[in-house]
């Protein structure tokens, strides 16, 4: 196998070291990826769950039927590209590039974290969002793994908020994306939070993994 072939040319810590952190980094795939299933599916459950109470009260809200069943559409279809990338992925094929407009991957991204959040019941309203993508503006990106690199941002913020409520009287996420002119993205995404304690921070910039 793979690390008998490391073994025999490098010696058995090298191979053990590698297992080590291929064992890891597996480690830390699998829980990403639960993380990033469990964001797309709660909203779903949230509104089956809703749906169902409409049924059972005999006077359903077509409307909101409809809304929802198209909210739930978008969903699955959202999973079955991450599953279809999570293939992909395990055969070791990059996801392709295509020219995407970065205001339409910003907006999904936004409607996944706010469906997320509201299914689990937290209350998010009085957290300002303020973003700043070009309307027009487009990249070359793997969408479906910006999308969800934009929803950990993004969802890493408001927690940060929701969790420390107390700290800010105006809480305000501020989120930008542009492109360059040699075609380069930059993304950013910042907020008026307390931040991270010195020492904390200190400490995390001279931990050093493994």
């Amino acid at each position: 196998d793979s690390y008998g072939q490391i073994e025999k040319h490098h010696g058995k810590l090298a191979a053990d070291l590698a297992r080590e952190a291929s064992e890891k980094e597996f480690d830390a795939l699998i829980g990403q990826t639960m993380h990033n299933m469990r964001g797309i599916i709660s909203p779903i459950k949230t509104t089956i769950a809703t749906l169902s109470h409409q049924v059972q009260s005999g006077h359903p809200d077509l409307g909101f039927c409809a809304n929802s069943l198209g909210m739930m559409k978008g969903r699955v279809e959202l999973l079955e590209r991450f599953v279809n990338d999570m293939r992909e992925y395990s055969q070791a094929n990059l996801a392709p590039l295509h020219c995407e407009r970065l205001a339409l991957v910003v907006a999904e991204a936004i409607r996944l974290v706010h469906d997320y959040l509201g299914a689990s019941g937290r209350k998010f309203e009085h957290i300002a969002l303020k973003v700043e993508v070009p309307p027009e503006s487009t990249a070359e990106i793997a969408r479906q793994q910006m999308t969800m690199l934009l929803f950990h941002l993004l969802t890493n913020a408001y927690e940060a908020f929701l969790l420390g409520a107390a700290e800010v009287a105006q809480p305000e996420i501020v989120m930008e994306a542009q492109v360059d002119q040699t075609g380069k993205l930059e993304l950013s995404v910042r907020d008026n939070g307390p931040g991270i304690h010195p020492e904390t921070l200190q400490m995390l910039r001279s931990f050093v993994p493994g």
